[in-house]
């Protein structure tokens, strides 16, 4: 809901909306992140739903710091700004509607 009512306004605007635009909603979803897996991992309420030892927790909770990690060094470039020779971001565009990379030597 909070991050809907953040977003609202930009919906009906018809400009770019640049990085710092999504700071507010960034921190919002990172606390919600924390709290929905403190819920569903450590929380004793949804234990008795899943069996998890003290290991699997701390590989679930591994697992999901390394994968933020890596998610976060890999689009840096993306959110702090692009340097070096363009064809070092050609697969860092996973939709077609960003406009990441575009090799104008084969035109």
């Amino acid at each position: 809901m909070t991050q809907n009512t953040h977003y609202a306004p930009f919906l009906f605007m018809g400009r770019v909306t640049y990085l710092h635009h999504y700071f507010p909603a960034l921190w919002f979803l990172i606390l919600m992140f924390g709290l929905i897996v403190d819920h569903f991992i450590f929380k004793a309420k949804t234990s008795r739903f899943i069996r998890l030892t003290k290991l699997n927790k701390i590989t679930i909770c591994s697992t999901l710091c390394v994968a933020i990690m890596l998610t976060g060094i890999w689009f840096k470039d993306c959110a702090w700004g692009i340097s070096g020779p363009i064809h070092l971001y050609m697969y860092r565009q996973w939709r077609k509607s960003w406009s990441i990379y575009e090799d104008h030597t084969t035109k």
